[in-house]
Order: structure tokens, then sequence, then C-alpha cells
């Protein structure tokens, strides 16, 4: 299953066509905000960017809370009940013409 943190910056096309080996790329993440460590598609762990000898890191601070599920909690609006129409009885119909 794939692991990732993710950084959400921008960059010009112009300047990523420009970069080359050994370029330091500014993400715009400030070091004191946390990062996202996602598995697969699921928020598991917030952590900090931190170094690993010559590679970046991302040191795991906590676990993210599960997502709550709102029909286990109760907090779900409760379900429309269904309503069945039953049409009157033909004779009545006859009646009140």
């Amino acid at each position: 299953m794939p692991v990732r943190a993710e950084l959400d910056t921008r960059l010009r096309a112009r300047d990523l066509l420009e970069l080359r080996p050994g370029d330091v790329l500014s993400l715009g993440h400030a070091l004191r905000h946390p990062v996202e460590v996602r598995v697969g598609d699921v928020a598991k762990f917030t952590g900090r960017l931190t170094r690993a000898e010559t590679h970046v890191a991302v040191s795991v601070e906590a676990a993210v809370a599960p997502p709550r599920d709102p029909i286990e909690d109760g907090s779900a609006p409760p379900a429309p009940v269904p309503l069945r129409v039953v049409p009157p009885p033909v004779e009545a119909l006859e009646g009140a013409a």
C-alpha cells in the first residue's frame, strides 16, 4: 500500500522546465506546520518535516482519528419514512359523483 506525505505548492511551468540537478526547490511549507501522512487514500498520521541523513523525511507525531461514522455515533439525521399512498376504493369514488 502506498504511503505518502503531500505538500501543496505551485510552480510556474517555466520554472519547472528550468530545474536542474542540485537546484533547491522552495515548497512554501513552513517547518512549523504539520504534514499529513496518508496510507492509500486515508489520512493516518500527522508529522513534521525533518532530515534523515541526506533525505527529507517526516517525523510522525500523532495518529489521525478515523473518520466518524454518523450512523454509528447517532449524529446522522433519521432516515425518511417511506409513505405508501393507497387509492380509495372505487365504490367511494362512485358515490362522490
